[in-house]
């Protein structure tokens, strides 16, 4: 809310730092998240739009999608979206993104692999969401939930430190009932019958 902001600066320290506080908090309940979260993009996502489109495991948008980070051309830096956003952009497309505010287009951001899925219509892409979750839906849930987390912890890693967490993190996934229950049913033909634990 630039209204908001532009009375930042006549705010107490303690209050202007906690004023972004919920925004932190949207981010941080995103990677703690227990099952994927899917973005649809129908339009324009500028700025924390932007942000939280990015905070998705996967981005679901239109030929009508674009996305940007206006906020030099304001006097800000869109600190707090950095966070996630260097992990879901290439550094030098995304810092370019930052230091000039200009929208890259759906085309260029389904280039960079920002958006996952391009589709041409809102139809199309509630379609292709519904489909993600479906296929969400048929896996396991544990396998989702811990995968989820080991993911963001491995990808963060040097490569021999993330090969020995990994081997490590695997206990969970040999020690839990989804794996016999998934085994089984390859091994008998049949769908599994997955225990959401969650």
């Amino acid at each position: 809310d630039l209204r908001q902001m532009r009375q930042l600066r006549a705010m107490p320290t303690e209050e202007a730092y906690a004023w972004p506080g919920a925004i932190v908090a949207l981010h941080q309940r995103m990677l703690d998240a227990p099952k994927p979260v899917i973005a649809l993009v129908d339009g324009a996502a500028f700025a924390g739009g932007m942000g939280i489109a990015g905070m998705c495991d996967v981005i679901v948008a239109t030929e009508r999608a674009s996305f940007a980070m206006p906020e030099v051309r304001i006097g800000m830096f869109p600190m707090i979206i950095i966070a996630h956003l260097v992990r879901s952009l290439p550094r030098k497309a995304l810092l370019e993104m930052m230091l000039t505010g200009e929208a890259i287009d759906a085309a260029e951001a389904h280039r960079l692999a920002f958006v996952s899925k391009l589709e041409p219509d809102a139809e199309a892409m509630w379609q292709r969401a519904d489909a993600l979750a479906a296929a969400f839906a048929q896996v396991s849930p544990v396998a989702l939930r811990l995968g989820r987390k080991t993911f963001g912890i491995l990808a963060d890693m040097p490569a021999s430190q993330a090969l020995d967490a990994a081997q490590f993190l695997n206990l969970t996934f040999f020690m839990g009932s989804d794996l016999e229950e998934g085994a089984n049913a390859f091994l008998e033909g049949r769908p599994p019958s997955w225990q959401d634990e969650s």
